[in-house]
């Protein structure tokens, strides 16, 4: 009989180990991610860093900044000297239409 113990002692403790590896299998697959899954976080990480390495830093900001500031200054300036050049078509224009209207009368 008491070899009978043993050998079904022995069982249990057999079934008991199985089902605690088994638990433990379990618990390490869900806290662990998989080859596959580490190589695709591992692709993305790296365009994330690839990205972020790309992006100019403050002191190429801060000279683009002032580039378009400068650029804003030329604008205004062009601006102004454009509407001279309207202000001299505009009487250019009266100019003619004053010689056409002339040319007109004394052509009747």
């Amino acid at each position: 009989m008491i070899e009978i113990l043993k050998t079904d002692g022995a069982n249990f403790l057999l079934w008991l180990l199985n089902g605690l590896i088994a638990i433990f299998l379990y618990v390490i697959k869900k806290t662990f991610v998989g080859k596959d899954e580490h190589n695709e976080l591992k692709t993305r990480v790296a365009s994330v860093e690839n990205t972020l390495d790309n992006l100019p830093d403050g002191d190429k900001l801060q000279a683009v900044s002032i580039q378009i500031t400068e650029l804003s200054g030329e604008l205004k300036v062009i601006e102004e000297r454009l509407e001279g050049f309207d202000r001299i078509a505009n009487r250019m224009q009266k100019q003619v239409d004053l010689m056409d209207e002339y040319l007109r009368r004394i052509n009747k």
